[in-house]
């Protein structure tokens, strides 16, 4: 993963069909978007976000990468259309504390989106819902162009 000590500050995603190109470059990323699209930004925030892209054991040189935003009960009815990922394929960008863009897929090897409802089991528990999206990837993720 890369060196994100100061955690992670922004994230957005695009969904598969609003990618026109999307290319590797040199262990870099760019992406460029349809007409009229645009990145969607989850409220994302240093506890609540954690994206891991490991090296898989079996050698092939692929990377598992797992993205997981918890998204609290207030502030769904502003992020509904994250409900509404479910089984779709995204593209996940973050920046890092230190101001650093990283694209995560590629368009080729996309993140499916899964979701599950987040009920506390105390009254002060977190209530909300977490998006989950995982892919097998070529590479880690890179920094975007």
């Amino acid at each position: 993963m890369s060196d994100n000590i100061g955690g992670i500050s922004a994230c957005w995603y695009v969904l598969e069909e609003d990618v026109k190109v999307c290319a590797v470059l040199h262990d870099k990323i760019i992406v460029e978007l349809k007409d009229g699209k645009e990145w969607k930004e989850f409220q994302c925030t240093q506890t609540r976000t954690a994206i891991r892209v490991i090296p898989d054991d079996d050698g092939a040189g692929t990377y598992s990468a797992s993205v997981s935003v918890s998204i609290p009960t207030h502030k769904l009815t502003k992020h509904i259309d994250t409900v509404l990922l479910n089984n779709k394929n995204i593209l996940f960008k973050y920046r890092t504390g230190n101001g650093q863009v990283f694209v995560v897929g590629s368009l080729e090897n996309f993140l499916t989106v899964s979701f599950r409802s987040l009920t506390p089991t105390e009254v002060s528990g977190y209530s909300g819902v977490q998006i989950n999206a995982s892919g097998t990837l070529p590479h880690p993720e890179l920094p975007s162009i």
